[in-house]
């Protein structure tokens, strides 16, 4: 079961980072947004270097079921074959093995996932759609009283103090050189707080 699942199926109580859609809407409240996230491509080394998502035409594509994103890839990009994951572990192990041919996603839980998993073979390749994830904690939709508690905890913390908690835990890794122009050069912007 994905953290998500778990959410919707009331086995946890909270997600400190999630997006929030209109479909999560139904099973979970959520707090002000105090995160946000790029989206973007990771490929193999090898693949030839791409500039947007609708280069990937004809290859497969790894989407994890439930991200955020997801629905604009069946709708606008159907000449792009999705190999769907329960989980991105399962989608980066696919790309490094070659199973599929890219993968997206917001980029600090990718650079996690990959600097975790010492997936050495993939590579920043491009941004994806130039989609920005505002991130706020989710907690089941029938606990209203955590989510206000929550909500009124984030309003209290100054900014610097929530970007110094922020930067305690969310670190991002220097990135591998871009064979494309700007791509790594736009790592600084990946998150902002």
């Amino acid at each position: 079961e994905g953290t998500v699942d778990a959410l919707r199926n009331q086995s946890i109580d909270l997600i400190a980072v999630l997006t929030q859609t209109a479909e999560r809407e139904a099973f979970a409240l959520f707090t002000p947004p105090y995160l946000s996230f790029t989206t973007v491509i990771f490929t193999r080394n090898d693949h030839d270097p791409i500039t947007e998502l609708g280069e990937l035409a004809g290859e497969r594509l790894a989407v994890v079921n439930g991200f955020a994103g997801h629905q604009i890839v069946e709708a606008e990009f159907s000449q792009i074959e999705r190999v769907e994951f329960d989980v991105i572990e399962d989608g980066l192990d696919a790309l490094a093995d070659g199973e599929v041919d890219a993968i997206y996603g917001d980029s600090i839980v990718l650079e996690y996932f990959i600097d975790a998993r010492g997936l050495e073979n993939l590579t920043l390749a491009a941004p994806f759609l130039d989609l920005a994830l505002d991130n706020a904690m989710a907690v089941r939709n029938d606990a209203p009283e955590l989510a206000s508690i929550l909500t009124k905890a984030l309003a209290a913390l100054s900014p610097s103090r929530r970007d110094a908690i922020i930067s305690q835990w969310v670190q991002l890794s220097e990135p591998a050189p871009s064979p494309v122009e700007g791509v790594a050069d736009q790592t600084d912007t990946f998150f902002e707080p």
